[in-house]
């Protein structure tokens, strides 16, 4: 664009010229010869004046396409040394280096014409200096006299110039096209490069975050100025105005799309910021327009102003073609990898704005209708025809283009600019065709004739182009009168139009990738920030060990659309060990005034505190180690009241407590076994020919259970496997280096003091064996009997364990594996890191593990030469618990451990015992004596398949915990009344586990009664009904209706009962009638499962509120029971299974069932249809349906915006296809499973 010197010399130049021409007009003799040398002076700078500005165009073309081959260029390099870094660090793990296969670099042909790209880079880099160069010594002579002695002395130079920037262009055409001919596709072998290593590091490739914010503001800024300013001073430039307008739009709706990307490579980075040039370029344009000088010469002036407009109009469109092409020339792609992020959500009304929806032979049909209404005179070789035909063409075009933008994902901002100016668009081409018959249809009347048609219309009510429905059309004009328009230039108008969607189209495209290495396991983490930030917590910590995904966890909610949506401002500081003013600095300052960098403390803090108290903003700061860091920056943040958040990441509770104590500090848990196992399957591919069952696989699972579910370590695990053709040599190699990893661990127990009490919880969980999955239940017990925990006024010991293993849990002492429905733990494993690692308050000399470890000393007591001497057992005189993990087959085992217990029972060592847990051992040997054991609080038998116990088992008085389940044991012995301190009995309830109760006794302190069974034979009054504390009951039963009427009494007077599972069933297992009373009372229940034809289905209606677990089956309900269910506050997990409900249709209102996470529907064989509206069940994770084999319709399941797992098990194809391509054309990103 010219500079406003060159803009004098024009208009200087053109004026001269005009005068030399009116001297020859009036033939002035004298001054002829004097005015014909000076018009060649003048020509002479008026040429110099167009050269310069071709030569400034050509500096602009060639230093944007330079900085995209650097660029590309710089990717590479970066991508190599990403490359080199991972092979280093596989060989400083395991001495062998990446395969060469793993690694995808670029090939010959592609090196080859890195290295041209490289020369010609160079190359260009001198010719932009010269020009630079150039154009400084051009600027410096002020007036016009000296700027003519300037170009006169520096002609040459400038023509020297040219002929470089022509010759440069070519080879850099000339290289591209190269590229094209011979299919190289760098750009391509970069992002699998890109991809496999984002697999590889331990950490996503870093990025940087870009806003478009400013582009999009300054495009919708620019077209509402354009339309205010000079829409009535460009007489013959609106077309070209108009079309520029269009870019501007869908330029900034693509910028709008673009927020939350990564941009992985220099190369987008570097083309996303050519949109602001030429946004600048054309703010310049419209600016020097709109400031035209008004005076003596205003006719003239306006002349010049609309010839410069118009150049500079050429300019800019040229400079949004060369963006379209550019883009498609390098090949690379605007890539989403946020797995979760609802990026592409459609809005319910969007169909306004759509073009109606016609068939192929709809489009035909509708041609031939305007056709057949021209006059019946005209052939089809006519010009007439044949304009009409192109106008019908062009509509067939925008139509198909509408379908494809529809189909498009990623990109939802620009699809609904697309579709909104594709509708403006055929409503034109519409009325032009309607205006063009009726003009036709009259002149045929007339007998008119005339050598170019022109023909009349009023104009539409939206324009193609046009930012707001008020502004006025394109080709009609701005005032109200009627306008007449050629219709060739019509047809090249929408030319232009089409031409402008189809390179759109094609340039903003963004692809949608399913990267989830580094989100596994941080779905919910992710929702549940979500939540948080966009509620106006005004500081919010991440707290995890080193490695465990704070970082990533933070990116991913820092790019999400929800967050994008709601801070309008956000802002990244990453702290570590660098100076935090520098960072700061670099923030503030780099956004503001970088001349105020030196300015001191001070004032960066005033500066810092005036930028984020402008709006709402988000601000990360990530790896604060220090409450004096959090100090420094305190004082720069402003107290707003306007939902602006800090979000921070910390290894150290103490600093996530010192920045905001009201504030609930946001715990990353390890990974579980799934999750582990997924992670690493997604970094090393194993070959899909190995059977899961394989040594191989079972020995690599082994590896990743061992690195306890931290990602860091798992990535570790990883470099030590990829690339290789794994060998059982190497998989041993590989365990053995996870033992010595335990740094990251060490550390996150350096950082806290852990508790006497959670020492010696911890000692417990170490006489597990290595890579043992350990029920929670277990160690509970365990804990409870030992007294490890003490009981609190408000809790029970129960509870109290399960706290402290929570305690650890968020220690990272143990990694869960598994969780119950309701969050608690139901299995975990101590990390492998932690096995040789001890504190100080630890001690496991009073127990004793059998392991049938033959390096242990416990083995020769139990196992080997020993087990028949009972002196040995002398130095156990003090031991409380045993524990046995001999899960060998056969009778051995359960003589083994009968042995040890007969000895140690009969010598007198074993009576301090307070626990003896043989869960798995097969039928172990319990003495007759067992009873001596009157210590003893917890009796494990689990698992053992015995099929009786010892009537002295009356006589452990202290006995707490009897568990007898999965056993062949049907009948107790009647000594078990006489425990009165028994808590908690689980029984086998597959065998009919009978519990008769003797008339007049009760176990008052029973709290769990699981598994039993109840039938004619059982007492029910004076007998279960005297127990009243009972916290837990799984009840089974086969009685008469009027016997169940005694139960259900029973239950309701239960007012502590948490847990109820109730089954009425026959002989063989089959659902019988269930008659129950309204639970209602019941305020404590917190999980039901009801199994059997309810005689009363109204007791849907009256459940407790507290209930969180609800299950039913077999219930053959009539009515839908969800719109009764879903106003229960608290429900989490809800599972219909087969028979349940015996209706053809199911429905969810809006803010139905505020809290549920699960919803399972199982086998119901009558179901036809399933609504969800709009606004039911928003906190939904899991979905599974499972065998519902006429289920057709599931509409609006696209609603649950927060689920993460849609299972579809034994469904129909039809169903599983359809749900599929709901979701995609919703842009939904959830994980299916179909199994």
């Amino acid at each position: 664009m010219a500079t406003a010197p060159d803009d004098l010399i024009l208009q200087f130049s053109i004026t001269a010229l005009t005068l030399h021409c009116i001297c020859e007009i009036l033939m002035l003799p004298a001054h002829f010869l004097g005015s014909s040398l000076f018009a060649v002076f003048v020509l002479f700078f008026f040429y110099n004046y167009v050269s310069f500005q071709s030569l400034e165009n050509d500096f602009n073309w060639i230093r944007r396409e330079n900085r995209l081959l650097k660029a590309l260029s710089y990717d590479i390099e970066s991508l190599s040394n990403s490359w080199a870094e991972i092979d280093m660090r596989a060989r400083d793990l395991s001495e062998s280096r990446i395969n060469p296969k793993m690694t995808v670099l670029p090939d010959p042909a592609e090196v080859a014409w890195m290295d041209i790209a490289e020369c010609v880079v160079l190359h260009a880099k001198v010719i932009i200096h010269k020009f630079k160069e150039y154009k400084e010594t051009r600027q410096k002579p002020a007036g016009a006299a000296e700027r003519c002695i300037w170009t006169l002395k520096n002609y040459f130079i400038k023509d020297a110039l040219y002929y470089d920037m022509k010759q440069i262009k070519e080879e850099i055409n000339g290289h591209l096209e190269k590229k094209k001919e011979s299919k190289v596709d760098i750009y391509g072998t970069l992002e699998r490069s890109r991809t496999q290593i984002r697999s590889l590091q331990d950490r996503p490739i870093e990025h940087e975050s870009i806003s478009h914010k400013e582009n999009v503001c300054s495009a919708a800024d620019l077209v509402q100025k354009i339309n205010c300013q000079i829409t009535s001073s460009v007489y013959g430039l609106r077309e070209k105005i108009e079309l520029i307008k269009l870019q501007l739009l869908l330029l900034g709706a693509f910028m709008k799309d673009l927020e939350g990307i990564e941009f992985l490579s220099k190369t987008e980075k570097v083309w996303v910021k050519e949109p602001k040039e030429i946004i600048d370029e054309a703010q310049r344009a419209i600016e020097s327009f709109i400031q035209r000088k008004e005076g003596r010469f205003s006719p003239f002036s306006n002349w010049m102003a609309r010839r410069k407009l118009k150049r500079d109009m050429k300019s800019i469109d040229a400079a949004f073609s060369d963006l379209y092409r550019r883009k498609e020339r390098y090949g690379f792609k605007f890539i989403r990898r946020d797995p979760i992020s609802k990026s592409d959500t459609r809005s319910p009304n969007e169909e306004v704005t759509q073009i109606k929806n016609r068939t192929v032979k709809d489009i035909e049909d509708k041609k031939r209708h305007w056709l057949k209404q021209l006059p019946n005179s005209l052939t089809a070789e006519s010009d007439q025809v044949k304009l009409l035909l192109t106008m019908c063409d062009q509509w067939e075009q925008i139509h198909s283009l509408s379908k494809e933008v529809i189909a498009i994902e990623g990109v939802d901002k620009s699809r609904r600019t697309w579709l909104k100016k594709m509708k403006s668009t055929v409503d034109v081409i519409e009325e032009n065709i309607e205006a063009y018959i009726k003009y036709e249809a009259a002149r045929n009347k007339e007998d008119t004739f005339f050598m170019d048609s022109i023909f009349t219309y009023e104009p539409p009510k939206e324009d193609v182009f046009s930012y707001s429905p008020d502004y006025a059309s394109l080709f009609k004009g701005t005032d109200e009168r009627r306008h007449e328009v050629k219709p060739s230039v019509e047809i090249e108008r929408m030319r232009q139009v089409i031409s402008c969607f189809e390179r759109t189209i094609k340039a903003y495209q963004i692809e949608i990738r399913e990267e989830s290495t580094s989100v596994v396991g941080l779905e919910e983490d992710m929702l549940g920030l979500i939540s948080r930030l966009t509620n106006r917590e005004p500081v919010v910590s991440i707290v995890g060990m080193r490695g465990i995904g704070k970082t990533t966890l933070a990116k991913m909610v820092f790019n999400h659309e929800a967050i994008l949506k709601h801070f309008p401002n956000r802002h990244w500081v990453s702290i570590g060990h660098k100076s935090l003013l520098n960072k700061i600095e670099k923030l503030v300052l780099g956004v503001l005034e970088p001349q105020e960098e030196q300015r001191g403390r001070e004032n960066w803090i005033k500066k810092l505190r005036h930028f984020l108290g402008e709006e709402r903003y988000l601000l990360v700061l990530e790896d604060i180690s220090t409450t004096e860091t959090w100090d420094t920056l305190k004082a720069a943040f402003p107290a707003t009241t306007n939902g602006s958040t800090i979000m921070l990441t910390t290894r150290h509770k103490s600093v996530a407590s010192h920045a905001d104590q009201s504030s609930t500090q946001h715990l990353l848990r390890l990974r579980t076994k799934e999750e582990s196992w997924k992670l690493f399957t997604q970094m090393v591919h194993l070959p899909p020919e190995i059977p899961p069952e394989s040594e191989k696989i079972i020995k690599a699972k082994v590896a990743v259970g061992r690195c306890g579910g931290l990602p860091l370590a798992i990535f570790r695990l990883g470099y030590l496997m990829i690339g290789k053709h794994v060998t059982e040599e190497d998989l041993s190699s590989v365990l053995a280096s996870i033992n010595r990893y335990q740094e990251p661990w060490i550390e996150a127990m350096e950082n806290e003091e852990v508790s006497v009490q959670l020492g010696k919880c911890l000692s417990y969980i170490r006489l597990f064996p290595r890579d043992y999955e350990i029920p929670a239940r277990r160690v509970v017990a365990s804990w409870v009997a030992e007294e490890l925990v003490q009981q609190r006024a408000e809790d029970s010991p129960e509870c109290v364990a399960e706290k402290c293993l929570a305690d650890l849990k968020n220690r990272y002492i143990i990694q869960v594996l598994e969780t119950k429905l309701d969050g608690k733990i139901k299995t975990f494993c101590l990390p492998n890191a932690l096995r040789e690692y001890r504190l100080r308050n630890e001690s496991s000399d009073q127990r004793l593990a059998d392991q049938f470890d033959r390096g242990d000393v416990t083995f020769d007591i139990i196992h080997g030469k020993d087990k028949n001497s009972p002196h040995v057992l002398r130095n156990y005189r003090n031991l409380v618990a045993i524990l046995s993990f001999d899960a060998r087959e056969g009778n051995q085992p359960g003589e083994d451990i009968g042995n040890l217990l007969n000895r140690g029972i009969a010598t007198g060592c074993f009576h301090l015992l307070k626990v003896l847990d043989l869960e798995r051992v097969f039928r172990p040997i319990l003495p007759n004596n067992i009873g001596n054991l009157i210590n003893l609080r917890y009796l494990g038998l689990r698992w053992t398949y015995l099929e009786a116990i010892p009537s002295s088992i009356g006589n452990l008085t202290n006995l707490q915990i009897l568990d007898v389940k999965h056993t062949y044991i049907r009948k107790l012995p009647g000594s078990i009344w006489k425990l009165q301190k028994l808590r908690h009995l689980y029984l086998n309830q597959s065998y009919r586990s009978n519990f008769v109760q003797p008339s007049g006794t009760a176990l008052r302190n029973l709290q769990t009664l699981w598994g039993v069974f109840v039938d004619e034979d059982s007492p029910l009054n004076n007998g279960l009904d005297r127990l009243m504390n009972l916290r837990k009951l799984k009840l089974a039963f086969q009685l008469e209706l009027s016997q169940q009427t005694a139960l259900a009494e029973w239950i309701l007077r239960l007012n502590h009962l948490q847990s109820l599972r109730l089954r009425s069933i026959g002989e063989m297992g089959e659902p019988l009638d269930l008659d129950l009373k309204p639970f209602s009372h019941l305020e404590n229940l917190l999980s039901l499962y009801l199994f059997g034809r309810l005689e009363n289905p109204s007791i849907m209606n009256q459940l407790p509120q507290s209930l969180t677990d609800l299950t039913l089956s077999a219930s053959q309900l009539s009515d839908d029971p969800l719109p009764k269910l879903g106003k229960l506050p608290k429900l989490r997990s809800l599972c219909l299974y087969s028979g349940s409900y015996k209706g053809r249709a199911m429905a969810c209102s809006i803010e139905e069932f505020p809290q549920l996470r699960v919803l399972k529907l199982w086998m119901l064989d009558t179901l036809e249809s399933w609504h969800v509206q709009q606004g039911a069940m928003q906190n939904l994770r899991e979905l599974e349906i499972r065998s519902c084999d006429k289920l057709k319709n599931a509409i609006g399941l696209t609603y649950l915006e927060t689920l993460l797992e849609l299972k579809l098990t034994n469904m129909p194809e039809d169903f599983n296809k359809e749900i599929q391509e709901e979701f995609a054309a919703a842009g939904e990103n959830i994980r299916i499973v179909i199994h």
